[in-house]
């Protein structure tokens, strides 16, 4: 396992269940913007055109997440048919807003950084998420690999 998979896997799992997930999102966000710079090689106005999209879009991505689970829990309790179907409705346009993100992202990356850098990172992020997703659903704990230990030299 690389180090910044490692990293990575210390963030998620380490915090979200505590009252400090925003934090440790924060940290896992500035992870992922630093590997994506490094792997891309972006100037500094390009990380930092980057940077400030994907916080914005995480931010969004956030607030929508956070208003679904809401919905959810009120879609749980008993209430009329037509309460529900009004959630069901405001529960759509959440996902359809949700989803929008993922285009906007798309449009702005390809306008930023080009067509080659473009697919550079839509391949990027694939692999990292897929990491990271089967990272968390492995039910082994991750294990640091065992070094052997540095050999003595004496001096004669």
């Amino acid at each position: 396992m690389k180090f910044y998979q490692f990293c990575l896997l210390v963030f998620l799992l380490g915090s979200f269940a505590t009252a400090e997930a925003a934090d440790s999102r924060n940290r896992v966000e500035e992870l992922y913007i630093w590997k994506i710079s490094d792997e891309l090689k972006l100037s500094v106005p390009e990380e930092k055109s980057f940077s400030n999209l994907i916080r914005d879009l995480n931010a969004r991505r956030t607030d929508i997440n956070d208003q679904i689970q809401s919905l959810i829990k009120k879609l749980a309790l008993p209430t009329s048919a037509k309460e529900k179907e009004k959630k069901l409705s405001e529960h759509r346009k959440l996902l359809k807003r949700y989803n929008e993100l993922n285009l906007e992202e798309f449009d702005k990356i390809l306008k930023m950084f080009g067509t080659e850098k473009a697919s550079q990172y839509f391949v990027l992020k694939n692999e990292l998420t897929s990491k990271v997703k089967n990272l968390l659903a492995s039910p082994e704990k991750p294990t640091i690999e065992k070094l052997d230990p540095p050999q003595v030299i004496e001096e004669k």
